[in-house]
């Protein structure tokens, strides 16, 4: 289980953002260069998306009660797609249109030196944000890290990892263009970092937007997860076998479970009921992200006569 909690996660990615827009917006401000607005309104973006994440969160912690009675993990999913949206419909498209329109008619920069130093500031501190996001996705699944990325829960964490990785990548990218720009004098290049900061943080929105799809079309847990929750209910004495199993994530670590047994012959409805008690108890203590779990008794024959 991971020692870095989700609101701290996302906390830290809030923070970052609002030191990116203050110092980014007051560089742009007296320098007039594209890329540095383009890096306050990545930040607005972050923010904004940040700050609905940690309402996603807030909101996804509540109890479950008689209208819900799964909780409410799975809002948070709602929340990052909403996040998602805004970035793609509004800052990638404004980005790459003040670039554009800089790429057309270029303009000269004035107190670069400042510019590139709230650059390498916001490549520093997107940078420490990214490795908070790295070590919860690290410690809170096993396996590559690729893997852990493509099938962790934690949506959240992905969503700021992806979000930091754009502010790291939008710090380089507008840094390059200035330094090109201090070489060359040709103001096209800061036109060109705006629009490849805009085309990124377009491509990065789509990724969340795909993540939040998956999540709320009702996503399954990875084979690894259904082999142990399987192991787990095989244990003991009285379980022949696993006949059907599947599991749906309710949010970030929370797994529901609905699974088919074949038991024992000839046992008692109360050994019946002890013994799926016990199914139950043994697989939430091998993986701990299952909140809510239904054992149903089937025999094979009985299975395929009714399939």
């Amino acid at each position: 289980m991971s020692r870095i909690s989700a609101r701290r996660t996302v906390a830290t990615s809030f923070l970052v953002n609002v030191s990116d827009i203050v110092l980014s917006l007051t560089v742009a401000i007296i320098s007039g260069s594209v890329v540095m607005l383009s890096q306050a309104l990545q930040g607005v973006a972050d923010l904004l998306t940040s700050g609905l994440l940690l309402v996603g969160v807030r909101q996804a912690n509540r109890r479950a009660d008689r209208k819900y009675r799964f909780g409410y993990g799975r809002e948070l999913y709602f929340w990052i797609l909403m996040s998602a949206i805004s970035m793609l419909t509004l800052t990638s498209s404004i980005s790459f249109y003040l670039g554009w329109q800089r790429w057309l008619h270029p303009e000269p920069i004035t107190n670069l030196p400042w510019a590139l130093a709230v650059l390498a500031v916001g490549l520093f501190t997107n940078g420490y944000a990214v490795t908070v996001s790295f070590r919860r996705l690290h410690l809170s699944h096993a396996g590559k890290f690729w893997r852990k990325l493509k099938h962790s829960s934690l949506i959240e964490t992905k969503a700021t990892l992806i979000l930091d990785c754009m502010g790291v990548t939008a710090a380089a990218v507008g840094m390059t263009a200035l330094i090109i720009f201090a070489l060359t004098g040709d103001g096209r290049f800061d036109g060109l970092g705006a629009m490849i900061i805009g085309a990124v943080t377009a491509i990065l929105a789509v990724k969340l937007v795909m993540e939040a799809k998956d999540a709320i079309i009702g996503k399954r847990a990875t084979d690894d997860i259904e082999q142990a929750i399987a192991r787990a209910a095989l244990k003991g004495t009285g379980v022949k076998g696993v006949l059907d199993l599947r599991t749906m994530y309710l949010g970030s670590e929370r797994l529901l479970v609905n699974m088919e047994v074949h038991l024992d012959e000839g046992l008692h409805t109360r050994q019946i009921e002890e013994l799926t008690d016990e199914i139950k108890r043994k697989v939430k203590r091998a993986v701990p992200m299952v909140r809510h779990i239904q054992v149903e008794v089937e025999t094979p024959r009985r299975r395929s006569a009714r399939a």
